[in-house]
């Protein structure tokens, strides 16, 4: 997987743990509802693409107060610096970005799997 696709996979992860699902189907191309949104909305308005959690403070941001989590940054000369988040008793999850540490938080703390050991290097994977 490409660090883009890692990316929309955690994205995707995320949207759903918040409520949103994608609706439409292949042909007029799936879309992305959020949660609260009305039966008789226009699909046509929604996005094709879920919020991008990874790579905007505004989605990103407000996990850290509705999850409970901690952002620290973690010096390693041996493995390269790395972002850690904690989420109720969830272990430290390592990650290149805060954001990206902040959202495989929320996942673990939903028992959601980051796509890759790239995102999952709290559990002691390389």
């Amino acid at each position: 997987m490409t660090d883009d696709e890692i990316n929309q996979d955690i994205n995707r992860q995320v949207a759903e743990i918040e409520g949103w699902r994608q609706v439409g189907n292949r042909e007029a191309g799936r879309r992305w509802m959020p949660p609260g949104t009305p039966p008789e909305f226009n699909i046509a308005a929604l996005p094709f693409f879920p919020p991008p959690y990874v790579t905007d403070w505004a989605w990103c941001g407000p996990l850290i107060e509705k999850y409970g989590i901690d952002l620290h940054w973690q010096p390693d000369d041996e493995n390269g610096d790395r972002w850690m988040a904690y989420s109720f008793g969830i272990n430290g999850m390592l990650a290149e970005t805060p954001q990206i540490a902040i959202c495989v938080a929320v996942m673990a703390a939903n028992q959601h799997r980051p796509p890759t050991a790239r995102t999952w290097t709290g559990l002691g994977d390389k």
